[in-house]
């Protein structure tokens, strides 16, 4: 390996261990925790909008279910009184 080489694998291995020594200190700690809440409080907010999204999804889809169905009965009705008329037409 060249010198620029060690150099910067000492570098990055002197940074790693005072980071690593860092974390472990009280203000380390604290961050760690603090870290910690945000990451979980983040994840609450991102779970609650997934199930907002599913149940606002689950309402859409039961109002279409709901207007096809209304549909369906309409055209069910138009259908038998076409019918009718028709029979009406033909017997007379």
């Amino acid at each position: 390996m060249s010198k620029r080489n060690n150099l910067f694998l000492g570098l990055l291995a002197g940074a790693s261990f005072a980071f690593g020594y860092w974390l472990n200190s009280d203000r380390g700690r604290t961050f760690r925790q603090d870290a910690a809440d945000t990451v979980n409080d983040a994840y609450q907010r991102g779970q609650e909008s997934a199930m907002d999204a599913v149940e606002k999804t689950s309402e859409m889809v039961n109002e279409v279910i709901d207007s096809g169905v209304d549909m369906m009965k309409k055209a069910k009705d138009i259908t038998r009184k076409t019918e009718k008329k028709a029979k009406e037409v033909a017997d007379s």
